[in-house]
């Protein structure tokens, strides 16, 4: 007689028993993005209503000048004048959403794992990762202008002198590439006389590695960075962009340096996000979410400069 064992234990049944002895962690690895840095970067505003259709700011130039005149003179004192300019930019709304079912709601209670809040986390951050990238490029499709494309800034030239005549800081020596900041700073000073002075440089990624890591020469130990950091003493911010790697153009790299400050530049965000509450959808529930913004904002154009092919 053929024995045959009690039990029979197949391929499935066997890695159905070493499921039982897995362990889990309790710590979840999410995939990672690039940091906001637009957020972090860009002061905000949420002055406009978010009923508004447009936001408008106003903007005033006085004309005149007072001039000597000769004693008990009545016909000929000079006048001055205000001239006014209005500035709209169009108020657009962004949404985003989630669903959750019943089943969904009954394994978050078995497992632990709150599946329907992962799904709000994900639209807080799908939101914020659409408010980043407006803030920096904008979006042309709807009107709306981004930071680091605004029109009328100040464009500066790099000098092509590094080796085979290339613009290129890994063809530069330190001092000329000292000397292409200095150059883009000095645009918007000369430019508004004076009037504007940046506090904020913006680099490329790899361009800002590269002075950063960089000496200023075989005798120091001084980077680039550390250098301009000591002697470009207006500037209190220096800050790397992915993207300003392929902004210029035909996709060439782009740096750019300005004022950045509330009475020069902000991101206008009427309404940031809002959840509205779930919706029953058959065996499960929808909840959309939503909010309102404007775009950037730049006051003073020439309060900032850009410069390409780095």
């Amino acid at each position: 007689m053929t024995y045959k064992p009690f039990l029979q234990v197949d391929a499935d049944s066997t890695a159905y028993f070493a499921r039982q002895l897995e362990t889990i962690k309790k710590k979840t690895y999410d995939e990672k993005t690039r940091p906001l840095k637009g957020l972090s970067l860009l002061p905000r505003s949420n002055e406009a209503h978010p009923g508004a259709s447009t936001i408008t700011y106003r903007s005033y130039k006085d004309i005149g000048i007072a001039k000597f005149i000769a004693d008990y003179a009545t016909g000929n004192i000079p006048k001055v004048n205000v001239i006014g300019v209005e500035v709209s930019q169009p108020i657009r709304t962004f949404a985003v959403g989630f669903d959750y079912s019943i089943q969904e709601v009954d394994q978050s209670n078995m497992t632990g794992q709150n599946i329907p809040a992962r799904k709000a986390i994900a639209a807080r951050k799908a939101t914020e990762q659409l408010l980043n990238r407006t803030a920096l490029l904008g979006d042309a499709e709807f009107g709306l202008n981004g930071f680091l494309n605004f029109p009328g800034n100040t464009e500066y030239t790099v000098p092509a002198d590094g080796t085979g005549s290339s613009k290129l800081w890994s063809t530069k020596t330190p001092d000329q590439i000292v000397r292409d900041i200095r150059g883009m700073i000095n645009a918007v000073e000369v430019t508004t006389n004076g009037v504007e002075i940046p506090n904020t440089v913006l680099l490329p990624q790899a361009q800002y590695k590269y002075v950063e890591t960089t000496r200023m020469g075989s005798n120091t130990d001084t980077t680039i960075l550390q250098f301009m950091k000591t002697n470009f003493s207006d500037i209190k911010t220096w800050m790397w962009l992915t993207e300003l790697a392929t902004l210029g153009t035909g996709s060439t790299t782009r740096m750019m340096c300005g004022m950045v400050d509330p009475d020069h530049v902000q991101f206008e965000v009427p309404r940031a996000f809002e959840m509205l509450a779930p919706q029953a959808r058959g065996l499960g529930w929808e909840v959309p979410t939503h909010g309102r913004t404007a775009g950037v904002l730049e006051y003073y154009p020439l309060a900032f400069a850009i410069a390409e092919g780095i």
